[in-house]
């Protein structure tokens, strides 16, 4: 009898029902017991201990006793496999007997046979046996790692070898490494051979990346249970490398010749190296002479954002700017203590675009056919000239919701009348302007990227005065006359940059940008000039190709800013941030002044709106015997001339406190006009916002009440 304690034998342990003899006087039965360990199947390393011992039960007057004795001990000799086991002397006794399994695994594969012991005892004459035998699977593979270099067509047999039949399981098919078949396969032992194939090498490996390192489990199932190895593959390519730091994309800037000594001290240090397979110490290694002899080109890359900046226009910069490539003269050179070289890359020349930015494929190639060129991003940052700046000026918005409801300009037409300007002066000082009799334009600066948008602006403005004087306009006669056109636009424009700018996630005052853009565009026709002379906007139109929908209709968009936002990187709180203050900064009547509740709960009550340049600013209310704090406010939209407004109101005679909504109704207006139209009265419904059954309104909800100028 085996069991995993001897302290927990009992009496019923050792006699069972059908030996019972049940009229015995006085009886003893005895019985061989061994502990040793449940499982059968032994790891490599493991301390095993063995024990033994003859118990006795008795039947007295056929009763049997729960005491079970100890009468006698047991020898435990092992019969097979003292090859692969260590016993220990200090832990043996009369009895009991301690191992260890070896943990050579060479030794361990060659061992096919049980590691068995013989357990014997005697007690009155009579001898008793038992036999414990374990097993000891162990499998391993060898080589347990291998190296495989891309395009080399390298291959590795690998052995798998056990001490028991096994139907082996690997899974390399997701590097598609296992050859079809295994090469060779015995009772015991299977051969299998792994093929490097790198089809798709340019998905794994990249400018950064040399080596790619990939562990894999192979198992030996045995008796629903599986011994595991490991196997490592290490993936090698051949490759120009450059470190994981480098800034892509590489950005390389153009200096005016007066500032030529910055072309190499501004320069960008490129690292890199060549790397080549050395068979000898199984690993890459760098190659010198390649490295520090490495080609580049620079070749411009446009997409559907580049609007008039054509690749013949790119092209011409990139010759123009001569970028130059070449090892730096201070500590460049790749050498055998420090492999890697540094490569200095500049603009050779001043280059003048109509862009500030080109975006550029830079090609690094070595003089080793086998090894890939790379792909590197770049970017030239040339002076941006005046038909560059104006272009970016008007195509700001693009991209944007902004872009689809209104336009800043022709370009063409702005480009036609810059071709048609006889000269620019940078004067420093005065105030910039367009001369139509010298056909000149005076500027304190010429701007150096879109960032500086109020400088484009100027030019932009002074440049609808040319475009008037192609169109035959006597704008020149000055006065507001001479700013009905250019004031309809710098403002439109200004609105325009905000807007733009709320969507793409550069502003961090929602609210305040909002109520910028609110002013803005009240200003469009509201401006001084512009009240004096109301803008043609078919002029407008066919002379500047400037259009945009009315206030009202962009900020009606605004309200369900979810639906139209084209940045879908947008934070989805900031897109909750505008349709909340769209809804309550914006109003598209003149409510301003003071106003009075007749009738209602109310009655009398006495409200202050604060209403300025299309924005609904404060909500002040005094009202005999209660006090109303506003919690949230909205404009209807549409072409609704309409509020809802939620309060907090507490009844002063016992302070009982409710939740109102009331919604303020003036009617409908146009909402295709630019025009504000004046508001004299609402009509008023109050209604529960939180309870029904006792409101604070009583008899007074859902009633219409009105609100009037006072």
């Amino acid at each position: 009898m085996l069991v995993t304690s001897l302290a927990g034998i009992c009496a019923a342990s050792l006699i069972s029902p059908f030996e019972y003899d049940e009229n015995a006087k006085d009886k003893s039965y005895v019985k061989l017991v061994v502990e040793a360990p449940a499982s059968r199947v032994l790891r490599p390393g493991q301390v095993v201990s063995i024990s033994a011992q003859i118990l006795k039960a008795r039947i007295v007057e056929g009763k049997l006793e729960d005491t079970v004795s100890v009468v006698g001990g047991a020898e435990i000799k092992c019969t097979s496999g003292q090859e692969i086991i260590v016993m220990d002397p200090a832990k043996a006794s009369d009895g009991s007997l301690s191992f260890s399994v070896i943990d050579d695994l060479d030794a361990l594969i060659k061992f096919t046979k049980t590691i068995s012991f013989s357990v014997t005892g005697y007690c009155d004459g009579k001898t008793l046996k038992a036999d414990v035998m374990f097993t000891v699977p162990a499998f391993s593979v060898s080589p347990v790692s291998g190296t495989f270099v891309v395009g080399k067509g390298t291959e590795e047999v690998i052995k798998l070898q056990s001490n028991f039949k096994s139907d082996y399981r690997y899974e390399f098919s997701d590097e598609r490494m296992l050859d079809s078949l295994p090469l060779n396969t015995e009772d015991y032992c299977e051969e299998i051979k792994l093929i490097e194939d790198f089809e798709d090498a340019d998905k794994r490996f990249d400018m950064f990346t040399c080596k790619i390192v990939k562990d894999y489990k192979l198992e030996a199932p045995i008796d629903g249970f599986a011994m595991k190895s490991n196997y490592r593959a290490v993936f090698l390519r051949e490759c120009i490398l450059l470190p994981k730091s480098t800034k892509i994309p590489i950005v390389i800037k153009c200096y005016k010749d007066e500032q030529s000594d910055k072309r190499t001290q501004e320069a960008y240090l490129f690292i890199v190296k060549v790397l080549k397979y050395d068979p000898k110490t199984k690993n890459l290694a760098t190659d010198i002479e390649l490295t520090n002899n490495l080609s580049f080109s620079f070749e411009p890359v446009l997409d559907s954002n580049n609007g008039r900046f054509t690749l013949d226009k790119a092209e011409k910069a990139v010759n123009d700017a001569k970028i130059t490539a070449e090892l730096s003269p201070k500590d460049g050179i790749a050498t055998s203590q420090r492999p890697y070289a540094i490569y200095r890359i500049y603009a050779g020349a001043f280059c003048e675009a109509e862009t500030d930015k080109i975006n550029l494929k830079m090609k690094v190639s070595c003089n080793d056919s086998e090894i890939e060129e790379i792909e590197v991003k770049a970017q030239l940052r040339p002076k941006i000239n005046l038909k560059g700046l104006i272009t970016q000026f008007i195509e700001y918005p693009a991209g944007t919701y902004v872009a689809t409801v209104m336009s800043l300009g022709n370009v063409d037409a702005y480009i036609e009348a810059l071709d048609k300007l006889d000269d620019i002066k940078i004067v420093g000082t005065g105030n910039p302007k367009y001369d139509v009799n010298t056909n000149i334009m005076s500027l304190r600066d010429i701007p150096e990227s879109i960032e500086e948008f109020a400088e484009i602006q100027t030019i932009h403005h002074e440049l609808c005065h040319k475009i008037e004087q192609i169109k035959g306009d006597n704008f020149y006669r000055g006065g507001s006359w001479g700013e009905r056109h250019s004031y309809f636009i710098q403002y439109l424009t200004d609105a325009a940059k905000i807007l733009a700018d709320i969507e793409r996630g550069k502003v961090s005052d929602i609210k305040g940008s909002l109520g910028e853009a609110i002013y803005k565009l009240y200003m469009v026709c509201n401006n001084a000039d512009n009240i004096e002379y109301p803008p043609n906007q078919g002029e407008i139109n066919d002379w500047f190709g400037v259009r945009s929908l009315t206030p009202h209709q962009i900020f009606d968009k605004y309200l369900n800013f979810s639906v139209y936002c084209r940045n879908s990187s947008l934070d989805e709180a900031v897109i909750k941030q505008v349709e909340k203050n769209a809804g309550s900064e914006y109003f598209p009547g003149d409510i301003k002044g003071y106003w009075k509740f007749n009738g209602g709960l109310f009655d009398q009550g006495e409200w202050i709106i604060l209403w300025q340049y299309g924005n609904l600013q404060k909500i002040n209310v005094k009202c005999t015997g209660y006090t109303l704090k506003e919690l949230s406010r909205k404009w209807l939209g549409g072409n609704r001339l309409a509020f809802e407004v939620r309060y907090e109101v507490v009844r002063l005679s016992d302070n009982d406190e409710d939740e109102l909504i009331a919604i303020f109704d003036a009617g409908t207006f146009d909402p295709g006009s630019w025009e504000y139209p004046k508001v004299d009265k609402f009509s008023v419904k109050w209604k529960a916002g939180r309870t029904l059954s006792d409101c604070i309104l009583g008899a007074h909800m859902d009633k219409v009440v009105e609100l009037v100028r006072k």
